[in-house]
């Protein structure tokens, strides 16, 4: 998905839960959570909220099947989709 149409279509940052914003915020940061729960759980409510093209939810499955040793992520690309859009939501990341 361009994301520039997720913003779009995407959900505005205050309407984030807390535990969701705050755990989303660390898939873009230094320190990943290491919790499968924790990343299932963002990747649940971005996937509510955006389908599966979100590039929120994209990432977050990618780094829980390398949690969960299911397969080697894709990475970067996955990555960079989620942190542009996190941060033209607003997200200082």
């Amino acid at each position: 998905m361009d994301v520039e149409l997720a913003v779009e279509m995407g959900p505005n940052q205050r309407d984030i839960p807390r535990d969701v914003d705050e755990a989303t915020l660390s898939l873009v940061g230094p320190d990943c959570p290491m919790d499968p729960v924790v990343v299932m759980d963002v990747a649940a409510w971005w996937y509510r909220h955006g389908g599966a093209s979100n590039p929120v939810y994209r990432w977050s499955v990618t780094w829980l099947a390398q949690l969960i040793g299911d397969r080697v992520p894709e990475g970067n690309e996955r990555y960079l989709n989620a942190k542009q859009y996190l941060e033209e939501l607003g997200y200082e990341t």
